[in-house]
């Protein structure tokens, strides 16, 4: 028989976060997460003691975030990031803006409410797409279709084996890195 669970702050700290999975028991159990358990875990992650454990608690939330419902009702106090959150769900088009943030725990609560996160470090609007290349490619598109590897200068690619393969637009071709030797240090 299906069950309903709702979680509370003393439960997550008790498996740190995995209890949503442990209770989902497959896809057998529906789990809750009240909004207000995300604000009192907000409160203490600014705690010495607790910083360690609220991070590894959001981090498995964050990977369990497709595994819970988040609980919401409007009679609650709202905190800074709850009206933020409130404002955003208010836009028109919400999924043509992206929200930056470093704090994980408002990203999930984020995440949760549809709307579209990503962390400050990783977003560089400033820099253009040549600053932004790191030299290596990914050739799989989200289909897994195989693009040409040809297509991208000066760049170095993985292939299925787990073999480096390096393109340096000079010749028409890929050569395999048999051995990778800089300042006499070996991997």
């Amino acid at each position: 028989m299906k069950k309903n669970y709702v979680l509370d702050t003393n439960a997550i700290f008790e498996d740190l976060g995995e209890c949503v999975e442990i209770l989902r028991n497959g896809l057998e159990n529906n789990v809750f997460i009240p909004k207000t358990v995300l604000d009192e875990l907000d409160k203490l992650k600014t705690s010495p003691t607790k910083r360690q454990q609220v991070s590894k608690i959001v981090d498995n939330l964050i990977k369990y975030k497709d595994h819970f419902e988040m609980l919401e009702t409007g009679e609650y106090n709202l905190s800074p990031d709850n009206k933020i959150l409130s404002e955003i769900k208010g836009l028109k088009n919400k999924e043509k803006y992206t929200f930056i943030t470093n704090d994980k725990l408002f990203r999930l609560k984020a995440i949760k409410n549809d709307i579209i996160t990503e962390e400050y470090k990783t977003a560089n609007p400033y820099k253009t797409e040549t600053e932004k290349y790191n030299g290596f490619i990914n050739l799989y598109n989200k289909e897994g279709k195989r693009e040409e590897f040809n297509k991208y200068p000066n760049s170095f690619h993985f292939d299925e084996k787990g073999h480096l393969n390096f393109y340096s637009g000079k010749r028409n071709e890929v050569e395999y890195v048999k051995d990778i030797n800089m300042w006499e240090v070996r991997p």
